[in-house]
């Protein structure tokens, strides 16, 4: 299949594990040239053939500096894929307020800023895509 992405630079957050190394591979696949963020992205990078770059997504610098580090890597950026999250399986009423916390920052807070981040490289392309 030709998605037409061959030439695209994109960045996959949480992109080191699951669902965001299968997206990364992917892109590979369709001649995208690909940065991977996460606290330990060097492994799944060196596999895929990817960039790594490594940051904490749910701190509120992280997705500056994932921004940045993809940016300076791929030479600009084309796609944004908001993948990272994470989630602790309990009860509601076991669920603590850190529990809430870390998962509206590394599942809400970190697509917000990651986008807010990417928005000026994306402007630049013609065929940005979040």
């Amino acid at each position: 299949m030709d998605l037409e992405l061959g030439g695209m630079r994109a960045l996959v957050t949480g992109g080191s594990a699951g669902i965001g190394r299968e997206v990364a591979r992917l892109l590979i696949g369709e001649g995208a040239t690909v940065a991977i963020a996460s606290r330990e992205p060097d492994a799944a990078a060196a596999e895929l053939g990817a960039q790594a770059v490594t940051a904490d997504l749910a701190a509120a610098d992280g997705p500056d500096e994932a921004v940045a580090g993809a940016v300076s890597a791929l030479g600009g950026l084309d796609l944004l894929v908001n993948n990272v999250g994470t989630a602790r399986i309990t009860s509601f009423e076991e669920a603590t307020d850190d529990d809430w916390m870390t998962a509206w920052e590394s599942n809400v807070m970190s697509y917000v800023r990651c986008t807010r981040a990417a928005l000026p490289d994306l402007r630049r392309s013609e065929h940005a895509a979040i």
